[in-house]
């Protein structure tokens, strides 16, 4: 008998995304994971709630940038700004403030606070907004700019100076009286390769740093720079083991980088050395040597939180083919021991309701801006994002979100461990003893499921027929014989963010209807994308309602299955429907070996 103990000992989880074998790592999958709240626990995170959205208002694009300035929250959010009453979870309107400009855009503008005003570059301009303790101040242009390029900023303390980029390789500074550095007599950075062009700007209390994406040689390196904001030329130039810096923040007074790899790094002193990756593998993400900011991380999609963890938003897109599996759109979460972890998707769930249509969208459109948002008064939410996502197969739309920080409705999360191998040629996989928070809510649940054999996926469109079946022209038939069948996860459009099993499958002139095990709310219309799997369902269930979770225990006896479970290794999933606080605590594989070494 051998027993498998998850996590660790040390009660810690680890998603490294550079193996999938225990014990190097024990996740290799998270969707909607919260390890930080609880430590030594997982809980499913609160969802993101959509704020206000290209419904309410046409002109809404995709917000790229976030500012709490005189009482109310900003956003540029393509060519207009946006603010609300203050609040991470208030509806935002369009302003209409004295001065207001409409030529922002999603991939040059950028907003800072700066001389007691709130800061915006538009295409061609540098703005400021006055603070009149209402948020109707009005705006002032400050200087004129190149077009066709970025205007990142960043406010350097040190020479109480805003700094900004103009043109593909140089840095303008403006001081308290709006007026801007000359290039002759201050300096003139012009300092890059051609092939370089400026992607971040960030500041500690002594120096600014400059991220550059090399757009040309596509076998080259962007590089970071070192700059004290003065001088002619910069400090020092770290080159990247990447195409290009793609987000950058700045903790403990040192700067963490997002390269176009994926790879998340901070600056040691001498080098940039890694501290955690993405699952991308050795595929690249999507569009990352574009001038535009439609990458697969926004230069303002990272801030630093209280736990000195790092939150990032991601878009899973790739260049070519389908989605990486492990590799989910949404906010990623980075810290020292546990590596990156996917905690957040976005959903259809509008802010202050509890309607549900879906539980979390893989796969999105474009992500902009992620911003901490502890504002005065503040009665719901911790954050702002923005996205363009998919409200079905196909069809997209612009979004402001916060999360439901009250965490009052229904949520769904899993993750899936590292492969478990055998210490001999094969193991007879026999039962799964979890530990878990008794289930606050009658319709709570838990599922596990398992794989002995790592399959591609499926890929296929739906629509849905009602709450328990769908149709589709792919043939997906050979995933259900009778019982149980494969599992089917939604990846966009309504039900997105469900794991359910095929129960059925009819087929009448090349489409395929499909009966599935569970009871997807509040779907009845509409279609969406998913993936079928052939993971085996264990049972029984864990719910309120079962022998398994017995009344005063807080563990659960579930078996494999017979004639099914033998294999070299095995790879556990965990499905969770959570409200609030409920809680996975570990889990125990019991094994024998059936093929010894001899």
């Amino acid at each position: 008998m051998i027993t498998y103990t998850f996590p660790n000992q040390n009660k810690v989880f680890l998603q490294n995304n550079r193996t999938d074998t225990y014990p190097l790592g024990n996740l290799w999958s998270t969707f909607n994971i919260d390890l930080e709240s609880n430590v030594g626990v997982i809980r499913v995170s609160p969802r993101l709630q959509v704020v206000t959205s290209t419904a309410s208002n046409a002109d809404l694009g995709c917000p790229v940038a976030f500012k709490y300035f005189d009482t109310k929250i900003w956003s540029i959010c393509d060519t207009r700004i946006f603010s609300n009453s203050g609040t991470p979870s208030a509806s935002f309107t369009e302003d209409s403030s004295t001065g207001f400009q409409t030529n922002y855009s999603a991939d040059e503008s950028d907003l800072e606070l700066f001389n007691n005003t709130l800061c915006a570059t538009t295409t061609n301009g540098l703005y400021s907004k006055a603070n009149n303790q209402s948020g109707t101040g009005a705006w002032t242009s400050r200087d004129s700019l190149s077009t066709s390029t970025t205007h990142v900023m960043t406010y350097f303390k040190n020479f109480n100076r805003l700094y900004y980029s103009n043109s593909e390789s140089n840095v303008i500074s403006i001081n308290t009286s709006w007026v801007t550095a000359d290039p002759v007599s201050d300096y003139s950075l012009k300092l890059l390769s051609v092939k370089e062009f400026i992607s971040t700007l960030d500041s500690t209390s002594t120096n600014i740093f400059i991220g550059t994406i090399n757009r040309e040689d596509y076998g080259g390196f962007g590089s970071l720079l070192q700059w004290d904001g003065i001088s002619a030329q910069v400090t020092y130039s770290f080159k990247l083991k990447a195409q290009g810096c793609m987000a950058s923040v700045i903790l403990n007074e040192t700067p963490y980088i997002m390269d176009s790899n994926g790879v998340l790094s901070y600056l040691n002193g001498y080098s940039l050395e890694e501290v955690g990756r993405l699952p991308f593998g050795n595929i690249q993400p999507y569009n990352v040597a574009d001038i535009d900011n439609e990458r697969f991380i926004h230069p303002n999609g990272m801030y630093v939180t209280k736990n000195n963890t790092i939150r990032m938003v991601i878009n899973n897109r790739v260049n070519s083919g389908n989605i990486i599996e492990n590799m989910s759109s949404g906010i990623w979460e980075w810290s020292k021991d546990k590596g990156i972890v996917h905690i957040s998707s976005f959903t259809y769930n509008p802010s202050g309701t509890s309607t549900i249509t879906d539980f979390g969208q893989n796969r999105i459109s474009r992500v902009g801006a992620l911003s901490s948002m502890n504002t005065p008064g503040q009665a719901n939410g911790s954050l702002m994002a923005g996205a363009t996502y998919y409200t079905d197969a196909s069809t997209s739309t612009n979004a402001i979100f916060s999360d439901n920080l009250n965490d009052t409705v229904q949520k769904k999360g899993y993750f899936v461990s590292d492969w478990v191998e055998s210490d001999d040629l094969e193991e007879e996989w026999e039962r799964l003893w979890p530990h878990f928070r008794k289930l606050l809510n009658s319709s709570d649940s838990i599922v596990f499921k398992y794989r002995t054999i790592d399959e591609t996926p499926t890929y296929f469109d739906l629509t849905w027929v009602n709450t328990t079946s769908f149709t589709t022209t792919t043939d997906i038939s050979s995933y259900w014989t009778s019982g149980y069948g494969g599992e089917v996860e939604v990846l966009r459009g309504t039900g997105g963010g469900s794991c359910s099993h095929i129960t059925n499958i009819s087929e009448s002139g090349g489409t395929y209807t499909v009966t599935i095990d569970t009871v997807i709310t509040g779907v009845t219309t509409g279609s969406g994308s998913a993936r079928v799997q052939s993971w085996t369902k264990c049972l029984p269930e864990i719910v309120p309602t079962t022998s398994a979770n017995v009344i005063g225990k807080e563990y659960a006896n579930i078996s494999f299955g017979a004639g099914q479970q033998s294999g070299a290794r095995v790879q556990i999933k965990c499905c969770m429907t959570f409200t609030g606080k409920d809680e996975f605590r570990g889990l125990k594989v019991t094994s024998h070996s059936n093929k010894k070494i001899t």
